[in-house]
This record gives structure tokens, C-alpha cells and sequence, in this order.
């Protein structure tokens, strides 16, 4: 077919007559692949506008990864620093006794259920250690009997560092 006339390009089946399918697929594929580099590429944006916070672009990084790692951390010292977020200081880090305990003997800051019951609010915390036996002990006032109740613990750090 030569010449193209009104009446043929009007046709449903035109372009069926006239592009071979595999055409057709790797126009459609290409398409696709179109769309989803600018979705990829719309990510990169993003990021790269976060970056500049810290003076930086995604072209720094080695990859995608160190790059994001690079935005928590200078998000995490912001929210860390006193002087920027309002003197703020963040409160201990409790850990559940039955995910990890501490090295025995370290002197450490102990949550313990008061057991009173759902009414009552008796829990608490205090300075304590644990034994080389899995024992809790009240650092403050010595006693032969451990700690009952202790369900989590967080490092003592110093206030003033």
C-alpha cells in the first residue's frame, strides 16, 4: 500500500495494517520505562532537595543508601542538639529486659512493675545492677533479695556531656 488515503486512515485497524506489532510492543515497553524513570527520577529530586540541608547532593554519595543514611543522621543531631530544639534533652533509651539485658555489675536505671494492680500506678524507677546470676539488685540499699518486676532498663549517662 502505497498511498494512504482519508477513508483507510480512518479505519480502526490502520495502524494494525501498517506498524508490525513488535513495534508496537517495544513503543508501548518504552513508554512504560519512560514513566517509571520519572517516578525514579522524581525520588532523586526529593532527596537532592533534602541534601541541600547539608550542603551536599546525591551525587556525593557513592549510592542511594549512604545518602539517606547521610539525612537521618544530620536529622537525628538536630533533634539531639539542646541549642536547636528548644533545650530539650531526650529521655533514657529503656531496653526490654527479655530483648537484651546489660554486662553484670554495670550500674544501670531499672522500670519495675509495682504489681498493685490495674488501679494503681506503682511502677517505677530506680539505680540497680544485675548479677553474674540474672539477679536484679537495688544499688542504693544493698539487700540479699533481688528485685522483683524489673521490666526494663537504660544506660546512666551523664547529664552535663
Amino acid at each position: 500500500m502505497n498511498e494512504i488515503t482519508f477513508e483507510f486512515a480512518c479505519r480502526d485497524d490502520c495502524l494494525d495494517k501498517m506498524v508490525p506489532s513488535d513495534l508496537r510492543q517495544l513503543v508501548a515497553e518504552r513508554d512504560s520505562l519512560r514513566a517509571r524513570l520519572a517516578e525514579i527520577e522524581s525520588w532523586k529530586d526529593a532527596v537532592d532537595h533534602e541534601l541541600t540541608k547539608i550542603q551536599m547532593t546525591t551525587d556525593t554519595f557513592p549510592d542511594p543508601r549512604s545518602a539517606l543514611s547521610a539525612l537521618i543522621d544530620w536529622h537525628v543531631q538536630v533533634a539531639l542538639d539542646p541549642a536547636v530544639n528548644g533545650g530539650y534533652r531526650l529521655v533514657p533509651n529503656w531496653t526490654e529486659c527479655k530483648l537484651k539485658l546489660p554486662e553484670p555489675m554495670t550500674e544501670v536505671l531499672v522500670w519495675i512493675d509495682g504489681k498493685r494492680g490495674p488501679s494503681w500506678k506503682n511502677n517505677h524507677a530506680l539505680v540497680a545492677y544485675m548479677a553474674p546470676t540474672g539477679e536484679w539488685f537495688e544499688e542504693r540499699h544493698p539487700s540479699r533479695d533481688p528485685l522483683a518486676g524489673v521490666l526494663m532498663w537504660a544506660p546512666i549517662t551523664d547529664p552535663g556531656a
